[in-house]
C-alpha cells in the first residue's frame, strides 16, 4: 500500500531534514535545528545544576528532566508576524524581538507554530530557562560575577539608551536586533538583556496584582506567570540569571517577549 503525501508535508519534512546541519553521532539528537519560520533551536541535554539562592542564602537545584530544544534567539517580530499575522510591538523592526504580547498571546503563538510545524512547541519552564541561561555557570551571569562584562553580553539599562537614571534604567532606551551581543557558553544569545521572556510556570499572584484585579471586577484568583532575563530598560540587577518577576496572563509590556522550547523527540535509529 502506497502512502499519499501532499507537497506541504514533503516540503515541511525537507525543511526539518535540511536544517539538521549540526548533527550529533548516529542515533543521537541533532545539536541544532532550523524550522520553517527561520528559528534556530539548540539542543539542551538533561542535567542538574546547584546554584546559590540569593533569597535564602542557601542553595537550590535546577533540574532539566528530558532533552529539549530552545530558541537560540528571542522570537523576532518577523517570525511572530509569519505565524500570527500581526505585529503588536512598540519598537518596530523585523529582527527586533517581539514585545507587547501577553502570556496568553505567547501560548497561542506556540499552539499555532505547533500546527504549522507538526511538532509540539511550548514556553520553557523557569528552571529550563535558567539552566540554559547559565550554561554551567553558578555565578550571577553566564560568564560569572563580573558585572563589568555585562555590556558585552546584553542590551540593558546602562547601554541601550541616551543615558541611565539613578535606578539604572535606560532613558529613551529601545530594543535592538536580536543576536548582536556575545553568546553564552552553549550558543544562546540575549538571555541577559534586550527583552525578558515569559515562562510556562504558574505562580500564586502577588497581593498588588490581586488588588488590581479586584478593581477590574476579577474575583477569581488567576495564576501569574514568571518572566526571566534582563531587559533593555532595567538595571543590571534584573539581568541576573536567577532574577524573575511575575505578570498576570492578560497583561503585556514593551519589555517582555518570549523564546520557544521544543521537546526533543526520540532520535531516529
Amino acid at each position: 500500500m502506497r502512502m499519499q503525501c501532499g507537497w506541504p508535508e514533503v516540503l515541511l519534512a525537507l525543511l526539518w531534514v535540511s536544517s539538521c546541519a549540526s548533527a550529533g553521532p548516529e542515533g543521537e539528537h541533532p545539536i541544532r535545528l532550523t524550522n520553517s519560520v527561520g528559528m534556530e533551536l539548540i539542543l539542551v541535554k538533561p542535567g542538574k545544576l546547584t546554584v546559590p539562592d540569593r533569597r535564602t542564602g542557601k542553595t537550590r537545584t535546577l533540574v532539566v528532566e528530558g532533552p529539549l530544544y530552545l530558541g537560540k534567539l528571542e522570537v523576532t517580530q518577523q517570525q511572530w508576524q509569519r505565524v500570527m499575522g500581526r505585529n503588536p510591538s512598540r519598537f518596530l523592526g523585523d529582527r527586533h524581538p517581539v514585545e507587547m504580547v501577553t502570556w496568553l498571546d505567547c501560548v497561542e503563538f506556540c499552539r499555532k507554530l505547533s500546527e504549522l510545524e507538526g511538532r509540539k512547541y511550548r514556553l520553557p519552564t523557569a528552571a529550563e530557562w535558567e539552566y540554559t541561561c547559565r550554561a554551567g555557570s553558578k555565578g550571577k551571569f553566564c560568564f560569572g560575577d563580573d558585572e563589568g562584562k555585562l555590556g558585552e553580553y546584553a542590551w540593558y539599562g546602562a547601554n541601550s539608551g541616551e543615558k541611565f537614571d539613578e535606578r539604572g534604567r535606560a532613558v529613551n532606551g529601545k530594543t535592538r536586533p536580536a543576536g548582536q551581543k556575545l553568546p553564552n557558553g552553549w550558543g544562546f544569545l540575549d538571555m541577559h538583556g534586550n527583552v525578558a521572556e515569559f515562562c510556562a510556570d504558574d505562580r500564586k499572584p502577588r497581593k498588588a496584582t490581586l488588588a488590581r484585579q479586584k478593581t477590574r471586577g476579577v474575583t477569581k484568583i488567576i495564576p501569574s506567570h514568571p518572566y526571566k532575563g534582563g531587559t533593555f530598560y532595567q538595571s543590571s540587577f534584573c539581568c541576573q540569571a536567577s532574577f524573575e518577576d511575575l505578570y498576570p496572563p492578560d497583561w503585556k509590556s514593551f519589555i517582555i517577549g518570549l523564546r520557544v522550547a521544543l521537546d526533543a523527540s526520540p532520535p531516529a535509529p
